[in-house]
């Protein structure tokens, strides 16, 4: 009756919200402001047809056009205030033109606008090269994919190694600021299919079809207070509109195939843009090899596995955002995105334990699926005010599902040795169903005034209702039915939360500095119940009060000097929280701890920013410290069974240094580097005899280089490597990894289709990763084999007549509160380093 109540409710909140939607909507005529002119050559005086017009005005985002064939263009413009024109033309030099519009003047007529010849132009994939992509802003730190000519044929995964603050090693794992507690948006919404292997899918998706990535370093107030390492934003490519576009693109190599394609097409007030991709990844071989040796009872053991896995993995992903223009003061915007991936794969597992003399060894063959998917609906509605530009509100609902399983079947042969030291069957079947539903509803509010002035103001409501069902069943050789495993029972597990935010930011602008300060309070209930070991349910709530501050200074507008404080939270997800127990055999589990607590971390950080067309840089010193991280850790109890679990494990003190730097030696040369380094400190929890009196400390870091070279005839040369020094835990020291590669590109029908070669770590076929683990009960190695080089070919191509962006709101949900971990190499079997349950 409870959950039939809470239900009832939810419906009638939704419906409520929805009719608040639609009575907000208010009938106002369409504004009359606009700017025309015609673009001509300076010496014959002839219009410069298809010239790029790009608008920066107090609504936020661009606005892109083209002239007509004769060199015209009238555009209008969606409110009064100051505007920026950009003009640009293959061959000529970029033009810039303030202006501004109010009712008073409600049109900016430019006449004819004379365009001069660049003498240094050499063809257009040179001129490309001469743009900084990067651009710092007091809340943020853009990197403009869609201007970088590598975006044509590269996926999203190689662009982002470029992206300042991030960095992505050679198994495909993403940090940011250093950390791998972090939130992924697309187009400022989260998106669920980011959850869990971010790296593996971003590398199937083309990078052209993304526009920006925006690094969140320190989000201020109106963000969620999840996720330590920030937010990265990707906001796709919209392209253009007043028409139609498409793009197509296909690759394929030794290791994967991609293919995907993007549509956009405007009619009248509506737009309509769709994105969907296909990647099918195929790891032939990997091998895991573990060596463990501990205490128990006294007496000193030794332990080894091995284990060969072959996996397949095809990845469906797409987008869709549709917007329809109201007037010039109301937009409505309804957007969702999918992703669906289905791994399978075979294990084939040697396992043994000696003491004094051997003591049993064994093998297992087994085969995993592992299904998992996202997918989430959205509507915006945005009203901009008339007398005030700058001033709006924005309605948002979203509701999203995360349904994930995983189904698993064992067998056991050739055991030897004594089968009462350990409870082995000789068949185990796995199964898991969990899913992750939420309702949210938001709204937000922003007024600008006396000119310098901004507040931004808002409030929240997620429902969210996680579950997981999972059995252990077993059965001997020749019986028919299967039973339940008495060792670790079947579990039940649900999480039920709600949480309400409210927000506000003020910031201030006064010459060449910049001011933005915040507080945002974010109220919890949750409930949490599951089955096993014994049936329990408990309530609890709490508030957290998360400050922010910032404050820039713009000494020139290529340079920038910033101080900011930022408090995070992250609160733990069902992977952590879930205690349903995985197992093979009883060698080794993986399980989540429900009284997992969410963490909480401070930062301060000093940033420089230099940047211009010849050369940039960008510098980031940060330090910052949590009392009660979370993180994964290992013990062995006093069966002799390995245990990979979550908790609340103790302090992190983290000091380091981050650097993005560009030099453009000639119009069709690009040398780049980015890289961090570190210095982290560990003190393990008194709360657990596994983590206390621990400490660990020690320097990580990385580094990334490349360079762009192009050529005649629409060619282009990339080179790019990277090292990444051993990740420092509580426990232990993980792995170093590098990679290099290489890309020739070449350009057709006036950069209408693009074709690509690549090779990555082409000196070495397989490639070999370590890490090791320390503790007064347990001294173990963990290292990874696997597949490393491939070849690729890459095409792309692009057809339309689109002049307008399709047009978003400028605010929507976000949900950046969970704290999700990433399963590395789909392994449920857990023997290969740090695991995590597999299909959560």
């Amino acid at each position: 009756m409870v959950k039939r109540n809470l239900y009832m409710k939810t419906k009638i909140s939704i419906a409520l919200f929805f009719c608040i939607v639609i009575a907000a909507f208010p009938a106002f005529a369409d504004t009359p402001y606009k700017v025309l002119g015609t673009v001509a050559d300076q010496i014959s005086g002839a219009g410069e047809p298809m010239a790029t017009l790009i608008i920066s005005g107090p609504m936020g985002d661009d606005i892109v056009m083209t002239t007509d064939m004769e060199g015209r263009f009238e555009i209008s413009l969606p409110a009064p205030g100051e505007y920026t024109l950009r003009i640009s033309s293959t061959g000529r030099k970029e033009k810039i033109l303030e202006f501004s519009v109010d009712d008073g003047k409600p049109s900016a007529d430019f006449g004819k606008i004379f365009m001069e010849n660049d003498a240094d132009f050499l063809e257009a994939a040179t001129v490309s090269a001469q743009v900084p992509f990067v651009k710092t802003e007091v809340d943020k730190l853009t990197y403009k994919i869609s201007e970088d000519p590598d975006s044509q044929t590269s996926n999203a995964l190689d662009m982002l190694r470029k992206v300042p603050r991030v960095t992505v090693d050679a198994d495909d794992n993403i940090m940011v600021n250093g950390q791998g507690s972090f939130k992924i948006y697309v187009n400022g919404k989260p998106s669920n299919m980011f959850t869990s292997e971010p790296g593996k899918i971003l590398k199937g998706m083309p990078a052209e079809s993304i526009k920006r990535v925006e690094v969140i370093s320190d989000p201020g107030a109106k963000y969620d207070a999840e996720g330590v390492g920030g937010i990265l934003n990707i906001v796709m490519n919209t392209k253009r509109a007043d028409g139609y576009n498409v793009s197509l693109n296909a690759g394929g190599g030794n290791r994967n195939a991609n293919a995907g394609a993007y549509g956009a097409v405007k009619i009248g007030k509506f737009s309509i843009s769709a994105n969907y991709g296909f990647n099918y990844m195929n790891n032939p071989l990997i091998t895991t090899q573990s060596e463990r040796e501990f205490q128990s009872g006294g007496n000193s053991f030794h332990s080894s596995s091995e284990q060969a896995i072959t996996n397949r993995a095809p990845m469906h992903f797409g987008a869709l955002e549709m917007s329809y223009d109201i007037d010039s003061l109301n937009l409505l915007t309804l957007s969702g995105n999918l992703y669906l991936a289905d791994v399978s794969a075979g294990y084939n597992l040697s396992s043994s334990m000696s003491s004094a003399s051997p003591i049993y060894s064994y093998t297992q063959n087994g085969t995993a699926s592992t299904l998992a998917g996202s997918g989430s609906i959205s509507a915006d509605y945005q009203h901009l005010f008339r007398k005030r530009p700058g001033e709006m509100l924005t309605l948002s609902y979203m509701y999203s599902n995360s349904p994930s399983g995983l189904n698993s079947e064992y067998a056991l042969e050739d055991f030897t040795g004594d089968r009462g030291m350990i409870t082995v069957f000789d068949y185990t079947r796995i199964t898991n169903k969990a899913s992750s539903q939420e309702h949210t509803g938001q709204i937000d509010y922003v007024l600008p005034f006396a000119g310098k002035h901004k507040i931004e103001a808002g409030s929240k409501y997620i429902f969210r209702l996680n579950g997981s069902d999972g059995q252990n069943l077993i059965k001997s050789a020749g019986d028919s039915e299967w039973s339940e495993n008495p060792e670790y029972p079947s579990q039940r597990y649900r999480h039920e939360q709600h949480i309400i935010a409210l927000y506000a930011d003020y910031s201030l602008t006064l010459g060449k500095f910049g001011i933005k300060t915040g507080v945002r309070a974010e109220h919890t209930m949750q409930t949490i119940s599951f089955t096993a070991p014994q049936e329990q349910r408990f309530n609890s709530s709490f508030t957290d009060i998360v400050p922010s501050a910032s404050i820039l200074w713009s000494p020139t507008p290529m340079e920038s000097l910033q101080l900011t404080y930022n408090m995070r939270i992250s609160r733990p997800g069902i992977t952590y929280l879930n205690p349903f127990i995985q197992s093979i055999g009883t060698a080794e589990i993986t399980y989540g701890d429900p009284d997992i607590v969410s963490e909480k971390n401070h930062t301060v950080s000093l940033n420089y920013s230099l940047f211009s067309t010849k050369y940039g840089l960008n510098a980031s010193l940060r330090y910052g410290f949590t009392n009660n991280s979370i993180s994964h850790f290992q013990f062995m109890d006093d069966e002799g069974v390995l245990n990979n679990t979550y908790g609340n494990i103790g302090k992190n003190r983290n000091v380091g240094l981050m650097a993005y730097a560009y030099w453009n030696p000639s119009n069709n040369t690009r040398i780049y580097f980015n890289g961090n380094v570190s210095w982290i400190r560990f003190s393990g929890s008194a709360a657990s005899i596994y983590t206390e009196n621990l400490k660990n400390e020690g320097w990580t870091g990385n580094i990334f280089l490349g360079a762009q070279q192009s050529f005649e005839y629409g060619f282009r040369l990339s080179a790019n490597g990277g090292y990444f020094f051993p990740n420092i835990s509580l426990q232990g020291k993980g792995y170093g990894s590098y990679f290099y590669g290489l890309t020739l590109n070449k350009s057709f029908l006036d950069g209408k289709l693009d074709i690509s070669l690549s090779a990555v770590n082409f000196f070495e076929a397989r490639m070999k990763m370590s890490n090791t683990t320390h503790t007064p009960y347990l001294r173990s190695t963990d290292s990874m084999v696997f597949d490393n080089r491939y070849f690729m070919i890459g095409i792309s191509y692009n057809f339309g007549n689109m002049k307008q962006i399709v047009k978003k709101t400028q605010r929507s949900i976000v949900n950046d509160d969970i704290l999700e971990s990433s399963t590395k190499g789909n392994n449920p079997a857990g023997t290969a380093g740090n695991t995590s349950p597999a299909g959560l």
